[in-house]
Parts: structure tokens; C-alpha cells; sequence
């Protein structure tokens, strides 16, 4: 995702406007002058000048659908998870229990 630092007008028949503040997901990176872009609000494409853009740091969700950091190596996020480490809680306490016999 990329935010406008600017406003921007053109007289380019493919070229979009926009105001400064509105989002864009890049579909392709077609040029270095000219990128084609959608707008995130209606999904209308065009092009548009990259230098007028500043790519956002996005939050990827979760499994649960709350954003998590995202530093985390992948196990270090499975013990994370809260449905982890359930089987070998109870396979440890079956084999506590057949010592005990």
C-alpha cells in the first residue's frame, strides 16, 4: 500500500489524480516515471507518478485477526499460539500417569 504525498493533475489520458492523503495498492511497477496503481477506496486504476508516493508499513493479521508483530520467527509464533503445545501437555501427563502404575 502506498499513500499520496501530493496532489496530482495531468492532462495524460491514462494518468490519474489524486488528492494528497488517498491510498493505492501497485499493480505493476510499469516504468520509473509511471506506475499503474488502484485506488484502495473504488479500486480504480490509472497511472501514476511513484514520486508522489510513500509506501505504508502494513500490519499483517493473525490467524486470530489481530495484527501481530511480525519479527517473530515462525517458532517462536507457533508457541505463541494458544492451541499450541495442548497434545504434548497431555502426552506428558498420560506418560506421568503409566509411571505411576
Amino acid at each position: 500500500m502506498y499513500r499520496a504525498l501530493y496532489a496530482f493533475r495531468s492532462a495524460e489520458p491514462n494518468a490519474m489524480a489524486f488528492a494528497a492523503g488517498e491510498t493505492f495498492l501497485v499493480l505493476e511497477r510499469s516504468s520509473a516515471h509511471w506506475w499503474l496503481a488502484a485506488r484502495a477506496r473504488s479500486g480504480e486504476t490509472g497511472y501514476v507518478p511513484p514520486a508522489y508516493l510513500h509506501r505504508l508499513q502494513v500490519s499483517v493479521p493473525s490467524r486470530h485477526g489481530h495484527p501481530g508483530p511480525r519479527d517473530r520467527t515462525p517458532s517462536q509464533a507457533h508457541r505463541a499460539d494458544p492451541g499450541n503445545g495442548q497434545i504434548s501437555s497431555r502426552l506428558e501427563a498420560g506418560a506421568s500417569n503409566r509411571q505411576g502404575v
